[in-house]
């Protein structure tokens, strides 16, 4: 697991990598994959990105998402989770 700068459909975004030999947690409200890593942009540790996100970002708009995004990166955190 390690933090990575990638394009993502013409965007550079910092990204959680994670290797298929990546020990997972479950997520305590889905029961899916949870993946933790200290530059990781997530309030809760227990659930996956998925579940942590339509908790806390839901409501936001398109603008109001890339800006969070945005400023989670220029703080060193990554903002998604790639399988690789």
């Amino acid at each position: 697991m390690k933090i990575e700068m990638m394009d993502i459909e013409g965007i550079v975004t910092r990204v959680l990598v994670v290797d298929e030999y990546d020990k997972a947690s479950v997520c305590e409200n889905c029961g899916g994959e949870n993946y933790n890593h200290e530059l990781l942009a997530k309030e809760d540790t227990d659930w996956c990105m998925d579940c942590n996100d339509n908790i806390h970002r839901k409501d936001m708009s398109e603008l109001e998402l890339f800006n969070w995004a945005f400023g989670q990166m220029l703080e060193g955190k990554a903002v998604l989770v790639v399988r690789r």
